[in-house]
Parts: C-alpha cells; structure tokens; sequence
C-alpha cells in the first residue's frame, strides 16, 4: 500500500510538471502550447485584436447558425438562423476590406466560445439543440454589443472603428431578436 501511495504521488507530480511544461509560451512562434490545442495569442494594437476577435467572431455565429438551420426545426430559429448567416457574412466582408489595409494578417478562424459552443451544439436535437443555440447566441451577442461599443468609443484606427461603428446597431438587433426567441421558446 505504501509503494502504491508513492508512485501515485510521482505520477501526480510527473503530470503537473508536464501540464506546466505544456503551458510555456513559446516565444518564436507568438503562441502557447496547451495540452489540448495550441491557443493563439492576439498581437498588435487593440484596434487590430479587435478586428481579429471581430472576424473570429462573425465565422463562429455563421458556424453555428449554419448549423441550427440543418438541425432546427423551429421556423423562428430558422428565420434567425438564416439572418445571421446574411448580416454577419456581410460584416465579414467588410472586416476582410478593412484587414487588407493593416500589416498584420490575420487568420481566418473561430473564436475558442464558438468552438465550444459548437461542440456542445453537435450531439443536442429538438427543443435540447434550440434552447442551447439560442442561449449561445444571447451570450455571444451580448459580448459583441460590449466589444462593438468600446471599439466604436476608444478605437483610433479610423477604418476599424467605422466598421466597429456600422455594424453595432445591427449586433444590438441581433440581441434584441435572440432574446425574443429566448422567452418565446422558454429557454
């Protein structure tokens, strides 16, 4: 039992030390190493971590509504689906006009929340599916009013803070209408 106690107790750290080494950044390449992905770390000024986050953010809500109208059958969620699909492909769009004038370049990813959220989505169906995509959408547009507001407010690159400024009542919409369907389908 002692024996056993003590190897557990070198496996123990052996781990830690491990998990800890996993976690260094690693300098040349502007990343962290983490034991389940590499996570990116955003470079540049706030103006441009905005811009990444913002085109980040727009391909995780196309994601995930491209998503809900394959898997939903509630028509309400479909129509808001499919206009966030629209809207946010549209913004993406001008986020890439804005980007193709910055020095940085920037990658055409998602957002580590909408990965989550996707991966929660993928096994759910019916009501389960609906009431989880719509309170991710709440989430998600409630964080893009705040980052959409501050970036329209402080921003000093004129271009990002234009788009930043013509797509925040079209976000505040977005939330509007999530919240609707939120207490239509009592989620």
């Amino acid at each position: 039992m002692r024996l056993r106690r003590g190897y557990a107790a070198v496996l123990g750290a052996v781990m830690a030390v491990g998990v800890m080494a996993a976690q260094v950044p690693n300098a040349s390449s502007g990343e962290e190493n983490h034991a389940l992905g590499k996570v990116v770390r955003a470079e540049g000024s706030p103006d441009q971590i905005f811009l990444q986050k913002a085109i980040e953010g727009a391909n995780g809500v196309i994601d995930a509504a491209k998503l809900a109208l394959r898997r939903s059958k509630n028509d309400q969620i479909k129509r808001y689906a499919q206009q966030m699909v629209d809207d946010h492909t549209k913004m993406l769009g001008e986020l890439r006009q804005v980007e193709q004038g910055q020095t940085l370049k920037y990658k055409d990813t998602t957002s580590a929340t909408a990965r989550t959220l996707h991966a929660r989505l993928m096994p759910l169906k019916g009501r389960a599916f609906d009431k989880a995509y719509v309170n991710g959408m709440v989430k998600d547009h409630e964080g893009d009013v705040r980052e959409f507001t501050k970036e329209a407010e402080t921003g000093k690159d004129a271009a990002i803070k234009g788009v930043a400024e013509r797509s925040l009542p079209t976000m505040k919409e977005h939330l509007e209408m999530v919240q609707g369907l939120q207490k239509t389908i009592g989620a």
